[in-house]
């Protein structure tokens, strides 16, 4: 599957101080599995038609990142990172003092340059999202709007930068 790292099935996973750099799909591919990052760097990662090449997220997963970094990362949505647990779950993600730096995706469909959120409770706080791409809609970060279940989305003290998009939402 080219994932550098997988999970599923309710485990709790906790990456410390972790490089992951070159996966040729997904850094890390989480299903159903409790994810914690710390200080860590997900970077050129992606392509091979991935979403979240640094991350991607399904299932109802909890996931929580704290000071890390993820830079160059190329996807067809969700550059960075693609949360999409189930619709009927209710997660909730943390990202705090986490920097999404030149992020892309790479088809003329891809949506959230850095970031692309379907479901859950999302809070990014002290965040940096400088210099990320998507070709058609949401340059660092795209959230899906479901008629159910729609994703809650808290943005705290953080910063967008340079980002472009194709459509709209530079």
């Amino acid at each position: 599957y080219n994932y550098c790292i997988q999970t599923s099935g309710g485990s709790t996973v906790t990456l410390k101080n972790m490089r992951i750099i070159n996966a040729s799909k997904n850094g890390l591919f989480t299903n159903g599995t409790n994810i914690y990052i710390y200080r860590s760097i997900f970077s050129n990662n992606g392509g091979n038609g991935a979403q979240g090449a640094g991350v991607l997220i399904q299932n109802g997963s909890e996931f929580e990142v704290y000071d890390s970094k993820f830079i160059n990362n190329k996807s067809s949505q969700g550059g960075a990172l693609y949360i999409s647990p189930s619709g009927l779950d209710e997660t909730h993600f943390k990202i705090k003092r986490t920097k999404f730096i030149n992020n892309v995706t790479d088809r003329s469909s891809g949506q959230g340059g850095a970031v692309y959120i379907a479901y859950g409770n999302v809070e990014f706080e002290n965040v940096l999202f400088d210099g990320n791409k998507s070709y058609t809609i949401g340059g660092a970060v795209y959230i899906y709007n479901y008629s159910i279940n729609s994703p809650n989305v808290t943005f705290n003290h953080v910063t967008f930068a340079n980002n472009s998009a194709g459509v709209s939402g530079d």
